[in-house]
């Protein structure tokens, strides 16, 4: 079993179905390829889930960061809007775009100060 099957199973397991609606997320490491970051949405099945994943640039395996269900995905993404939404809110009120941004904005992904579940 590779590491890709295993991590498609463990995702398949956390969704708590025979299929997997998700995506993998990899980065290729080739020196010359202009590719770094792949994201790849998936809808599979464990009898038809991918052997392996290619950069579509240079056609190289990546190295697979991680396999997330779709509900793990949009959870992430939705974390990530309301931190840049944050760090412009403190540029905003600090009178510019070019402003030195501390951490505690960084890392903070609440709505208005209360924290998303």
């Amino acid at each position: 079993m590779t590491k890709l099957d295993e991590m498609l199973k463990a995702a398949r397991e956390r969704q708590e179905a025979d299929y997997l609606c998700g995506a993998i997320d990899a980065y290729c490491d080739n020196q010359e390829c202009t590719a770094r970051e792949i994201s790849i949405k998936i809808k599979s099945c464990a009898d038809d889930d991918p052997t392996t994943i290619r950069c579509p640039l240079c056609g190289k395996a990546p190295i697979i960061n991680s396999v997330q269900t779709f509900l793990e995905r949009e959870r992430v993404m939705d974390q990530k809007a309301r931190v840049r939404v944050n760090i412009q809110r403190y540029a905003k009120r600090a009178g510019g775009k070019f402003v030195a941004i501390p951490m505690s904005v960084v890392f903070d992904d609440s709505l208005d100060g209360e924290t998303v579940e």
